[in-house]
């Protein structure tokens, strides 16, 4: 049988980030266990029965689904906190002390950020740092063509720092981030198959700023734009809306409508 999905046809909308991997961690530490535990005991006992059902249950695949950053709902913590409560009962019933990780939401055992692929972060301390991913419909009927993953950003006193991570390679799209800040506003282009972006001052004509070296793999584009050459003396309010281009048409924008306005202080 071919593994995959009514979504894209993989399964990026359970498994890959780090909330839904933590997740996937804590079931398989809980399996084991539990596997462990049946494996030494000469029969199954009610408790045993009972253990094994209530990982069934935490092995249901809409557990995964909303620990994902494109799925959300009023009932983000109430889904967390059930989930972890199943996997809780798997130690409880097989009187085994329950992991201090279960007492913990999931979403918030966070990981440090880390960028995949670059080296400019080792010459700078980045502040602010944050992300932005899609937010998708939560029904079954998700866009299967979703290329933005998520977008980084951060900040020193003189840099921007900007990265898109796609779930598919650029091919022949250029990727387009509109920056405003009081009145001003600039445009950032990378062309197919390009290793350096672009930046343009819009405000009222389009005048070229310069090229700037960008950080370019096949899933991930990362650019450091200096405040200088923007000719502007900050980042707090600093508005942005990414597209994806091709043929001069926007195939899908971050965020979907409008602009986010980085939460810089």
């Amino acid at each position: 049988f071919w593994a995959g999905s009514w979504i894209g046809g993989n399964f990026e909308t359970w498994i890959g980030e780090p909330a839904q991997n933590r997740a996937w961690e804590a079931l398989a530490r809980a399996r084991r266990h539990l596997s462990r535990v049946e494996d030494n005991s000469p029969t199954k006992d009610d408790n045993l029965r009972q253990a094994w059902r209530a990982l069934h249950v935490a092995e249901g695949s809409d557990w995964f689904w909303w620990y994902s950053s494109r799925n959300s709902s009023d009932q983000d913590a109430l889904f967390d906190s059930l989930f972890r409560a199943y996997l809780a009962a798997v130690y409880r019933l097989t009187e085994a002390p329950i992991p201090n990780e279960l007492a913990q939401p999931i979403p918030d055992q966070a990981q440090p950020v880390a960028l995949p692929f670059s080296a400019i972060l080792k010459s700078a301390h980045w502040r602010g740092m944050g992300t932005l991913a899609p937010t998708t419909p939560s029904g079954t009927m998700q866009r299967a063509t979703a290329r933005f993953r998520q977008l980084t950003y951060a900040h020193t006193d003189t840099e921007l720092l900007l990265q898109i991570e796609l779930t598919a390679g650029l091919d022949s799209h250029t990727v387009r981030i509109a920056l405003a800040r009081d009145g001003e506003t600039w445009e950032l282009v990378v062309p197919p198959n390009a290793q350096a972006a672009e930046l343009y001052r819009t405000t009222s004509d389009r005048e070229h700023l310069g090229t700037l070296p960008a950080a370019i793999d096949a899933h991930a584009v990362e650019v450091v734009v200096p405040l200088s050459v923007m000719g502007t003396n900050g980042v707090q309010g600093l508005g942005l809306h990414a597209s994806l281009m091709k043929d001069g048409l926007e195939l899908e924008a971050l965020p979907a409508d409008g602009e986010y306005h980085l939460p810089f202080t």
